[in-house]
């Protein structure tokens, strides 16, 4: 289950990154992105896995953290991390049985 949950995951991920590409950002003079950018993207990453994960009960939260640190104008990428919280499953049972007094 944990392997489907997380495919799902990342799929949603590639859905929401294809809409920045190819896509201008406003950058910090050091040639990282600019605070309202990514709270931009971590809000639309996070909307797009809230809508198709957490309110379905895929998963129980999520979190994204775009990468403040790295130098956009010279990377031409930003760094998304994503962290999906996971609900739980039953894959086993320990029953204890015995008879009462």
């Amino acid at each position: 289950p944990y392997g489907n949950v997380m495919d799902v995951a990342c799929g949603i991920a590639h859905q929401v990154g294809l809409n920045e590409i190819n896509s201008d950002i406003r950058l910090n003079t050091n040639g990282t992105i600019y605070e309202l950018e990514a709270k931009r993207i971590e809000r639309a990453v996070m909307d797009a896995l809230d809508a198709q994960m957490i309110s379905t009960a895929e998963i129980s939260s999520a979190t994204v953290t775009v990468d403040r640190t790295n130098n956009v104008s010279t990377t031409s990428a930003v760094n998304i991390a994503i962290a999906i919280y996971a609900r739980g499953y039953v894959l086993n049972e320990n029953i204890t049985i015995g008879f009462a007094s």
